[in-house]
């Protein structure tokens, strides 16, 4: 059994850097949503780097295969994973001023929450099944839907901009949406139920989930990168004003052109 748990655990680490690895040399498309494609895909390296480490670090650790570890290897890492994929999603189609006000918001609560778990496994007892095991996992499902509720209000945002862009977003974008919600709520259920064989079936399941994120959000800066930048005061049918042309006459010419009709009215 512990054969299979490295295994899995290698195979999972090593695949996460791969990816990384691949968005980060993948070329960028040109276009006025460039800056904000090459952003978005640090978030999703770097959250395709901290799980690969932490895979291989569990994995090649020297203790034997520990349901806790693994409980608190997903527990603590769960918030971070899910703050930085849907950054990755929402921050090239954020539209306004706001956005590193609310992002510094998401940070605080996640660190937070995130340091309560490494307080609580390395400062106390650290085990599962305990009340405040149970709280901290109530916390970060509170902090998912949060989340997810600002994605939404973003998205909403975005296809009222660019209407027909709300297919794609549909078809594409909001299954991503709907895979990090189920992902991460069976990371809630597998810390319920902290035994080896739903912690080994829950690490393939999110392996495969992280190849096709990675596919699916290569594509998705492609398909967004030539639409412009429209910040939170503009409307997207607004056009600009027609110059004012200004015609200066003169006046002499005028009075000739009078007094030739004067002439020819005598005459």
């Amino acid at each position: 059994m512990e054969r299979i748990f490295f295994t899995m655990e290698t195979f999972s680490g090593v695949s996460s850097l791969i990816l990384a690895l691949f968005l980060h040399f993948s070329e960028v498309p040109k276009g006025e949503m460039c800056r904000r494609n090459k952003h978005s895909r640090i978030y999703v390296e770097a959250a395709y780097i901290l799980v690969g480490l932490a895979s291989l670090g569990i994995a090649f650790s020297t203790e034997s295969y520990h349901e806790t570890l693994k409980a608190f290897f997903i527990q603590s890492l769960a918030p971070i994973q899910t703050l930085l994929f849907l950054w990755s999603i929402t921050y090239p189609i954020y539209i306004g001023h706001k956005l590193e006000g609310f992002m510094r918001r998401q940070l605080i609560y996640t660190f937070l929450l995130a340091a309560a778990n490494l307080i609580y496994y390395f400062g106390l007892d650290g085990q599962t099944g305990t009340l405040l095991y149970y709280v901290l996992m109530a916390c970060y499902a509170l902090l998912l839907i949060l989340y997810i509720r600002v994605y939404l209000r973003i998205a909403r945002r975005w296809t009222q901009v660019h209407p027909e862009r709300a297919p794609y977003l549909q078809k594409r974008i909001h299954p991503l949406c709907i895979g990090l919600c189920i992902m991460f709520g069976l990371s809630v259920v597998v810390n319920i139920y902290p035994y080896f064989i739903s912690q080994l079936i829950f690490t393939g399941i999110y392996t495969i989930f992280y190849i096709v994120f990675a596919l699916q959000f290569h594509n998705y800066g492609i398909y967004i990168a030539n639409y412009p930048l429209i910040e939170e005061n503009e409307t997207p049918d607004q056009t600009p004003a027609s110059p004012t042309i200004t015609l200066t006459i003169d006046n002499t010419t005028v009075m000739k052109k009078t007094n030739e009709l004067n002439y020819e009215k005598i005459e």
